[in-house]
């Protein structure tokens, strides 16, 4: 990387897998991790990683935008930095494996979902009826529990994601018209 002159023996191990860290989810996501996002592979606390974000950039290891969210860049070249996909953790606080299954049933709703609006609206152009719509969603939505239960998602919230992609059924009635209900005729209780 230009302007990379530092040693990879000047690199203490922590500090080496918190710059793979940064590089590979960079180059992942196209964009830097966030302190929380560090801090939740970590284990540790946000004000830890901001003490280990000043010891990097005063060793001259990254370089960052001050003021500016995820602007880290990793001035290292990534021969010097461990293998690894984002190199392993070294530990984990109690709790932070709650807060990852916490954040898995909301990213595995919004992934169902942006499927569904993707696949539905050629199944419908290719005639799909309306039962077999409402059945394509609903094993969308059997698959979004069955597969954050197998990643440790408690039961209970995975049938609650499972459970908001279902609601999506309605959406994709041949006609886009959702779900219908016969005209009533309101009566005042006495």
């Amino acid at each position: 990387m230009p302007g990379a002159t530092s040693s990879p023996s000047s690199i203490t191990r922590r500090q080496g897998e918190f710059l793979s860290f940064i590089l590979r989810y960079t180059q992942k996501n196209g964009i830097a991790p966030s302190y929380e996002d560090m801090a939740t592979h970590f284990g540790i606390s946000s004000p830890s990683v901001n003490g280990m974000m000043k010891t990097l950039e005063r060793n001259g290891f990254i370089s960052r935008v001050p003021g500016a969210a995820r602007t880290v860049r990793v001035e290292v070249r990534p021969e010097d930095l461990p293998e690894g996909d984002f190199a392993p953790p070294v530990r984990r606080r109690k709790g932070a494996q709650d807060r990852q299954h916490a954040a898995a049933a909301p990213v595995a709703v919004s992934a169902a979902i942006a499927v569904l609006d993707t696949v539905m609206p050629w199944l419908l152009d290719a005639g799909v009826t309306d039962h077999d719509a409402i059945q394509i969603v609903i094993k969308a939505a059997e698959r979004v529990k069955e597969t954050l239960e197998r990643a440790g998602v408690p039961p209970d919230e995975a049938l609650a994601a499972a459970r908001q992609v279902a609601a999506e059924a309605p959406r994709w009635r041949p006609g886009g018209r959702g779900a219908s209900v016969p005209h009533r005729t309101w009566q005042r209780r006495r």
